[in-house]
């Protein structure tokens, strides 16, 4: 990542809510990812699509799947492999991303 956009990522000050969320909390889990290659976006040079799931794991080893939602990512790259870009939607579990009508959308811009 390169350093002008690290310094634009904000943690929020808020705490995450939602069931999943403090189900999780509630069991001092933390997120266990899984990312796979997304074949099926429009591509340009210097960018990958990403499909990311994720299931909670407790401090005993207790997974907790999440069944709802996962994430679209998609990042852009400098010419050295630094990520310069990012955006991403949540989208339901198993739905294909032409089909993301109802999605929730966050976009990320780097210094330009």
């Amino acid at each position: 990542m390169t350093d002008e956009l690290a310094a634009n990522i904000i943690t929020p000050e808020r705490p995450a809510t939602g069931t999943e969320w403090n189900t999780a909390a509630d069991s001092e889990a933390t997120s266990q990812p899984s990312v796979e290659i997304n074949n099926y976006t429009e591509s340009q040079d210097g960018t990958v699509s990403v499909l990311a799931t994720w299931e909670w794991v407790t401090t005993n080893g207790e997974l907790i799947p999440n069944e709802d939602d996962e994430r679209i990512y998609h990042l852009a790259f400098n010419d050295d492999g630094e990520l310069v870009d990012y955006t991403y939607e949540t989208v339901p579990q198993h739905q294909e991303a032409s089909q993301s009508v109802n999605s929730t959308r966050y976009q990320h811009r780097g210094p330009q």
